[in-house]
């Protein structure tokens, strides 16, 4: 009697045991796919470690990701539905380069671009203005002359009509070029003072102006000067609409970024 009862109990716990193996297997099948670990492999937070990466104590085991451009930590089991989303809000808008003023830019601007934009911003008694050609300007168009001129009045000036223009605006080709027209100008300044003027100089663009002119309408035409340059090298927001510098990252008004 005691054998059979033994013989039952044995084959009871044997068929527990097999029971709880079969089960075992159907939660976690040992498919080709867990056998190896590799660090190209997703570990899902759902499975449990493969043998072969147990085995190994040291071998790391990274189940938290970063999601690029987000900055956040995220379970590697966050579903791509989610990851997609993380994505779409970490994309910045990017400001697309425009012309500020509108027509010009800072490869292609000219003598009467500048004289516009005088008359458009109020330079102090700011006048008439012409526009040189070769036929009154033998200097232009000239090898290292200026390629663009105009002369215009300043009508706070007395009128002299042997000399009825205040001031001018040239434009070089290069660089180097209007370098050298803007020392040969101060050395003639220096050795024949009689012909000494306003003198300033942005880029390829130089501006001389008459002594008669008062200095703190010269010093709003330097000042517009240079505000036109700076416009030249920036950017529109694109969100909001204002200017965004060249040397800025960020639009200081709505904090996109360029």
């Amino acid at each position: 009697m005691k054998d059979i009862l033994l013989v039952l109990s044995v084959t009871a716990l044997a068929f527990l045991y097999s029971c709880g193996q079969e089960e075992k297997q159907q939660q976690y099948p040992y498919t080709p796919e867990y056998l190896e670990y590799t660090t190209e492999t997703t570990l899902p937070m759902t499975s449990v470690v493969p043998e072969t990466t147990a085995l190994n104590p040291e071998t790391p085991i990274n189940l938290m990701t970063t999601s690029v451009g987000s900055g956040l930590a995220s379970d590697t089991s966050t579903s791509d539905t989610s990851s997609s989303s993380l994505s779409e809000q970490s994309v910045t808008t990017v400001a697309v380069q425009t012309e500020v003023i509108k027509g010009v830019s800072a490869d292609n601007y000219n003598a009467e671009d500048m004289a516009k934009y005088f008359k458009e911003n109020n330079a102090p008694h700011f006048g008439e203005y012409v526009i040189r050609t070769t036929k009154d300007d033998s200097n232009l168009g000239k090898d290292d002359s200026y390629t663009s001129k105009v002369s215009f009045r300043v009508e706070s000036v007395k009128y002299n009509k042997n000399d009825p223009y205040d001031g001018s605006v040239e434009v070089y080709r290069t660089l180097e070029d209007a370098d050298e027209q803007y020392k040969y100008y101060r050395n003639m300044y220096r050795n024949k003072p009689v012909y000494s003027e306003y003198l300033f100089k942005k880029d390829r663009m130089l501006i001389r102006m008459k002594f008669d002119v008062d200095a703190s309408d010269e010093e709003i035409y330097e000042n517009l000067m240079t505000e036109f340059f700076e416009k030249l090298h920036s950017v529109i927001c694109p969100k909001c609409g204002e200017i965004i510098p060249d040397d800025s990252i960020y639009c200081k008004f709505c904090g996109t970024r360029q």
